[in-house]
């Protein structure tokens, strides 16, 4: 995601053992809040989703949580650690993604 010329947030989507996952994903510190890491997470899913993917795999962390269960995600194991915190395992399926962000 870039404003004004400036790289402000990135997420990666990868396909590993015939599953596709969602990596890290993050917006510039100064711009958190604004729900910019919103817009990014469904403009990429968007983007991933039209291209017949049936379901993402992600871990995220607790803010990110949020967010994915608004978009239908549903939590798949129990919270670990992770690098300075914890995420939670979650999958995404393209129709419960569609079904809660197109009405």
């Amino acid at each position: 995601m870039e404003q004004d010329g400036e790289l402000v947030g990135t997420a990666a989507i990868y396909r590993e053992g015939g599953q596709w996952h969602m990596g890290r994903i993050t917006v510039a510190r100064r711009l958190r809040g604004q729900h910019r890491g919103t817009f990014l997470l469904k403009r990429v899913l968007d983007d991933v989703f039209a291209q017949d993917v049936d379901n993402i795999f992600l871990e995220a962390r607790d803010a990110t949580v949020h967010i994915l269960t608004g978009f239908g995600a549903e939590i798949a194991g129990e919270p670990f650690a992770f690098y300075c915190g914890n995420v939670t395992p979650m999958i995404l399926t393209r129709t419960a993604f569609l079904q809660h962000t197109n009405g």
